[in-house]
């Protein structure tokens, strides 16, 4: 429904059972510098990644006692954001940015684009990640950037579900796009760049970059010297 969200949000600590709590928490990637602030974790994707590190979101099989599934409307995520969402003279946020991810995001356009407009009226910086699988409609105009995550083979996913060129396409030709590929070997390396070589319009190198996949620290360490092993740096004296 256009004024209700299906909500998935993890907290630091563990929430009680059937609430939702807007997590304030640093996700484990981002393209830029910038302060805590709070992340907006939707419930649903329209992917089954074999190796998805928030499988908690979408699949029942795998679902987190701490992190239950809830449905809430428009109204109820932005007063847990922003209290000037109900009451023009409260205060605001320190930290007014915020990341939007899930699951997959776009899932649920319309109601999500009732909460980024407000939020964008309120003075938000807005970040959207998304596996690049979905139009990203109405919010075109209102996020400031879009995190797309095309998936990889690895992912277990069919190529004709995963890669969607015209939706990729399109955010190819958003300036406020960045492009990111999570990598296990050097081969997926190649693979990635024959995605970016299929995009119209092509997509600038300073807009894309890569994540080594893991599910906790060691694994990200051990899988990005691997990845990097093939070009030395060069420094100089």
């Amino acid at each position: 429904m256009a004024d209700h969200v299906d909500e998935h949000v993890p907290s630091p600590r563990a929430a009680p059972a059937g609430r939702g709590d807007v997590r304030a928490d640093h996700p484990r990637w981002r393209s830029h510098r910038r302060a805590r602030g709070p992340v907006l974790r939707l419930a649903g994707c329209n992917l089954t990644c074999v190796w998805c590190d928030t499988a908690f979101s979408w699949d029942p099989a795998r679902k987190d006692p701490a992190r239950p599934p809830t449905t809430v409307t428009v109204d109820e995520v932005l007063r847990r954001l922003d209290p000037r969402a109900a009451a023009p003279d409260a205060v605001a946020p320190v930290v007014r940015r915020i990341v939007i991810t899930g699951g997959e995001p776009l899932l649920q356009t319309d109601a999500l684009a009732g909460v980024c407009q407000r939020l964008h009226q309120l003075g938000w910086v807005l970040e959207v990640e998304t596996s690049g699988s979905l139009s990203p409609g109405p919010l075109t105009m209102i996020v400031d950037r879009f995190n797309v995550s095309p998936k990889l083979t690895h992912s277990g996913v069919a190529e004709g579900a995963r890669l969607r060129w015209p939706v990729l396409n399109e955010f190819a030709a958003l300036p406020h796009a960045t492009f990111k590929f999570v990598a296990r070997t050097v081969r997926d390396l190649d693979e990635a760049g024959a995605i970016l070589a299929r995009l119209d319009p092509a997509v600038d190198a300073s807009r894309v970059m890569v994540m080594a996949e893991g599910t906790d620290a060691s694994e990200v360490l051990g899988r990005s010297r691997e990845l990097l092993e093939p070009w030395p740096l060069v420094v100089g004296a």
